[in-house]
């Protein structure tokens, strides 16, 4: 998106992945450049057969930039799961990063947000619910390395059945990020014996004037 142009729909991707024991490996990039907005929708989904999803979301929002990412997965109960996302998040500028997970027999996600410049925020939300046998896994990074920067992570799941959940995540302020503030929030709902939800917060602070 170039400079200062506002996209006022949002863009739609749809990752369809389908055969026997193979991969795909789907790869977004997502460019905004200073002053613009856009909103990007990606849908991952796949049906009954075994197969690998290895895919990479990159997001880079210039200074005073606005991006809404939302992902929603919803793969077939043979699918594993393998995402990575990472934003750069420039001065001034705003991300607010979403995840669906519905899908999936093992489902992994790796979302790390860098708040680059003064002034950068993210807002990182998932929403997640795992039955049978299925397994979710989150692992979050927000670090900070500029000063005045906020971020805040809730991510909230039900599991039942067998199913388990995972969360592990962490948050790290650099020695340059003075005056910043960092949130991050698991809940989950354990429907039925059996199933399980584990919560692993981690903070790394090299900075002494932190929220």
């Amino acid at each position: 998106v170039p400079r200062g142009v506002v996209v006022d729909r949002p863009v739609v991707v749809l990752h369809w992945s389908e055969g026997e024991g193979v991969a795909s490996f789907p790869h977004t990039i997502v460019v905004a450049e200073e002053g613009a907005e856009v909103t990007v929708v990606e849908r991952f989904g796949s049906p009954a057969v075994e197969h690998l999803v290895d895919g990479v979301v990159e997001l880079v929002v210039g200074d005073a930039a606005r991006v809404k990412h939302l992902a929603v997965q919803e793969h077939g109960p043979k699918t594993w799961s393998l995402m990575f996302q990472r934003a750069h998040v420039g001065r001034d500028a705003s991300l607010w990063s979403s995840v669906v997970a519905l899908g999936g027999d093992y489902a992994r996600l790796r979302s790390e947000s860098r708040l680059e410049g003064q002034g950068a925020e993210s807002d990182l939300l998932a929403v997640y619910y795992g039955d049978n046998a299925q397994m979710h896994d989150f692992r979050t990074l927000q670090e900070h390395a500029a000063p005045n920067t906020r971020s805040d992570l809730l991510f909230k799941g039900a599991v039942e059945d067998t199913a388990r959940s995972v969360y592990s995540g962490l948050i790290h302020l650099l020695p340059e990020a003075q005056k910043s503030r960092a949130y991050q929030t698991n809940r989950n709902l354990v429907l039925t014996e059996g199933a399980g939800a584990e919560s692993i917060p981690n903070l790394e602070i090299e900075a002494d004037d932190v929220k």
